[in-house]
């Protein structure tokens, strides 16, 4: 399993979103390109992402951006379902060369074993995993934090979508099971759509199967492609795992520094210094999750760094203040929990 780091989609998984919009609206259809790449802009700005079109197609959207993009869109289109309706338009190009490993499976086996190994390919959004239930297979999704419904919907929707693609039948699980609820009408729909029951407000998102479907061809099955795009599917999963490695250890060290340079700590919330780092709190913690610490971790590490030379300056309720603690009974059990004393013998031993 890819290990949680920052929560993002790959730029063609992102972008796909409006290729479907602009080849299944036909308000759009018409629409010269110049008109598309300004609306998508206006679009994008609204979940802070100025100037998307101009972005590199390297580049990854963070998780927060793409939740709010299905959001708008399906307020924008009048669409409740619009996860449910981009899911089913799902191409094998739009999961980028994941895709094209999974086309090349010689069967579903082989394509869920790729699913669970290279999803964060394509959007490291959740975690999948796959368990044996008496005669079935469920294929469970957990989605990081801030998803919604459409992106829920999006993925369990294309999973089913893509394998009937490469089957070339309507197979259907056997209980589709979602963590929100929803209306008697659109429950009908998915019910209609899936081929099964659908149970809402559920524990967690997840798709059960017969195990037989595990069995099943791929027409397409090419073992000489497919060993060549698990190597490159390998390549490209190592460089994202760096990148992001990269990217979690130069915001611990920003935030590190931003906690220095301040000279009171008490307003060094979370919430503060991810503003200051134009993230939200929760993108935060996650990056430093990957570094095995959090930001109480570092908040801590910094008053600690500070004690010895405030305790001989200011006054216990003072050097509190400094510090962020809201009583001065805080900053005495932080003190006996760094130094193994009470600030006052601290202050008697280091005179």
């Amino acid at each position: 399993m890819f290990q949680q780091q920052s929560a993002t989609t790959s730029y063609l998984y992102f972008v796909s979103v409006f290729h479907y919009v602009f080849t299944q609206y036909s308000d759009f259809q018409s629409w010269s390109e110049k008109q598309k790449e300004d609306w998508t802009n206006e679009i994008t700005a609204q979940i802070h992402l100025p100037t998307f079109t101009a972005l590199p197609k390297t580049e990854r959207i963070n998780l927060d951006a793409y939740s709010k993009l299905l959001s708008v869109l399906a307020t924008e289109l009048h669409d409740p379902l619009f996860g449910f309706h981009l899911g089913k338009a799902i191409r094998i190009a739009d999961f980028g060369i994941l895709g094209y490993l999974i086309e090349s499976s010689d069967n579903l086996t082989t394509a869920l074993n790729a699913l669970l190994k290279y999803d964060a390919l394509v959007a490291n959004i959740g975690e999948i995993k796959l368990s044996e239930l008496d005669d079935d297979m469920v294929l469970t999704w957990l989605p990081y934090s801030p998803s919604n419904e459409h992106v829920i919907l999006r993925n369990m929707t294309a999973w089913v979508a893509s394998v009937r693609q490469l089957l070339g039948q309507v197979v259907t699980p056997t209980r589709l099971t979602l963590t929100f609820s929803l209306d008697t009408e659109h429950k009908a729909i998915l019910s209609k759509w899936f081929g099964c029951e659908v149970d809402i407000n559920s524990s967690h998102n997840s798709l059960v199967f017969p195990a037989s479907y595990l069995a099943y061809r791929f027409d397409k099955n090419n073992p000489d492609l497919h060993n060549l795009l698990q190597h490159e599917s390998d390549k490209q999963l190592k460089q994202l795992v760096h990148k992001q490695q990269a990217k979690s250890e130069l915001l611990h060290e920003r935030v590190c520094a931003i906690l220095a340079m301040s000279d009171e700590l008490a307003n060094c919330t979370l919430l503060h210094v991810a503003e200051h780092l134009s993230i939200t709190p929760r993108t935060l913690q996650r990056h430093l999750r990957v570094l095995n610490t959090n930001f109480k971790v570092l908040l801590d590490k910094e008053r600690k760094a500070r004690f010895p030379r405030l305790i001989h300056q200011f006054s216990l309720s003072e050097v509190a203040l400094s510090l962020g603690f809201n009583e001065q009974s805080s900053l005495s059990r932080a003190c006996r929990r760094w130094f193994n004393c009470s600030p006052r013998e601290f202050k008697s031993k280091s005179e």
